[in-house]
């Protein structure tokens, strides 16, 4: 995910590469203690059952079923081993791009003009990216409070996101996400800024994983499930258009070529559509199509 004006974004947990340790040990009450509420703490010092199951029914109430989702990641992550993951270097995505059949000669002027991923994406220990996490979220707007994020706030969210982009800057946990979530967060660098501002945040982000997945199928690198509804719905664009008129929209700011054809398949759409794409109403949205 890319950092836009205000909003916070990344890439957030689906299914996380852990291993368990064997028959761990409950953390004590006193360490989850300091650092979450005493409900938390609670449920996970013994099974969610009476007492516990009316914590989290509190918690919801008070906080909102998102809040307590990112609260209990964050405590359990505590009792939990993870292995590093293969990241890709940023050099290795530059080859890619480079490599690429299909993108390369969308990237190229972006790449003659100096702008490439190495050096720029950052594999990051707990500690490190936990620090680079509070730095930029705290001057971001928090999507379910739509305010900055407070220090609380930032701390809960931070188990539940893999990596995301500051600007040019790229920061990926060790290990957290996949071998392609380098890839996703590092073809945000070659996105025009026309695409990013006209388009919006979940267009953006489907295009993007439409092309992190062209990658990672190019280089056979398995690809999670990651930004399925935004995804699915570019895919029925290009489907009613091409490729190659999203390519040329996304990375080289044609956005009127793009527009019309969409509109010579379907009269008056694109607008409706990406009013639609912007509120999240995707179900709205592919039925345009």
């Amino acid at each position: 995910m890319s950092a836009k004006r205000g909003g916070a974004s990344g890439e957030h947990i689906r299914v996380p590469r852990v291993r368990p340790k064997v028959a761990p040990a409950a953390p004590s009450q006193a360490d989850l203690d300091g650092a979450l509420p005493q409900d938390i703490a609670q449920l996970i010092s013994k099974p969610p059952t009476g007492a516990s199951l009316r914590a989290v029914s509190r918690l919801q109430r008070v906080s909102g079923n998102q809040a307590v989702q990112r609260l209990l990641q964050r405590a359990t992550s505590a009792i939990i081993q993870r292995d590093k993951v293969a990241h890709t270097t940023g050099k290795q995505v530059d080859t890619y791009l480079n490599a690429s059949p299909f993108i390369k000669t969308y990237v190229a002027d972006k790449v003659k003009g100096g702008t490439k991923a190495e050096g720029h994406v950052h594999i990051e220990d707990a500690a490190t990216f936990a620090k680079s996490w509070e730095t930029y979220s705290l001057k971001r707007l928090n999507p379910d409070t739509g305010k900055t994020f407070t220090a609380a706030e930032a701390a809960a969210w931070e188990p539940t996101v893999n990596a995301f982009r500051d600007g040019s800057e790229i920061h990926i946990h060790e290990e957290r996400g996949e071998t392609g979530t380098a890839i996703h967060e590092s073809i945000h660098l070659f996105c025009d800024g026309k695409f990013r501002d006209t388009m919006g945040f979940t267009v953006n982000e489907g295009a993007t994983e439409f092309f992190a997945r062209a990658i990672c199928a190019e280089q056979k690198i398995t690809r999670g499930s990651f930004y399925v509804s935004e995804r699915t719905s570019v895919e029925k664009l290009v489907a009613l258009t091409s490729k190659e008129d999203l390519a040329a929209a996304y990375f080289n700011g044609k956005i009127d070529e793009l527009k019309a054809a969409v509109n010579a398949k379907k009269k008056d759409t694109f607008d409706k559509w990406l009013g639609f794409m912007k509120a999240k109403k995707y179900g709205d949205a592919d039925a345009l199509l």
